[in-house]
């Protein structure tokens, strides 16, 4: 459970919101990432997948949606919470699995662990429809 620099926890950032179909991405003047989410027009503050428990939720929501399991463990140390493994898929074909003390950055690194060939094989072509606007 290495404790990543926080340069590369923005990079994990950028690589779920790319995943989730997330566009254009660029900071603006006072440091705030902002982008096209998925399916719109309009410029929106990108969440911070690595750091935002409700934002990583978006993740697992869609996984589900797939009826792809995502198994949440709880790992111990002296009786309490010393951190989390995430597997998404089930054994004996676990697509991944990710291990980190927080919480939203295990779920993204388990996420980005899982290749677009492996959810192509699972019947999805692409994470959202990048062409229907609201």
């Amino acid at each position: 459970m290495n404790d990543l620099q926080e340069q590369d926890i923005e990079m994990i950032r950028i690589r779920v919101a790319e995943r989730l179909g997330w566009r254009t991405m660029e900071y603006s003047r006072d440091g705030v990432l902002v982008g096209h989410p998925p399916g719109r027009r309009d410029i929106h503050a990108v969440p911070s997948y690595a750091r935002d428990i409700r934002a990583v939720w978006e993740i697992i929501d869609l996984l589900e949606k797939w009826c792809i399991r995502v198994s949440i463990i709880n790992e111990e140390r002296e009786g309490l919470v010393g951190g989390y493994a995430i597997e998404i898929g089930r054994k004996p074909n676990l697509l991944s699995r990710a291990t980190n003390r927080k919480f939203a950055l295990t779920m993204c690194l388990a996420f980005l662990d899982v290749s677009e060939a492996q959810l192509q094989r699972l019947g999805q072509t692409t994470l959202f429809s990048r062409t229907t606007y609201r």
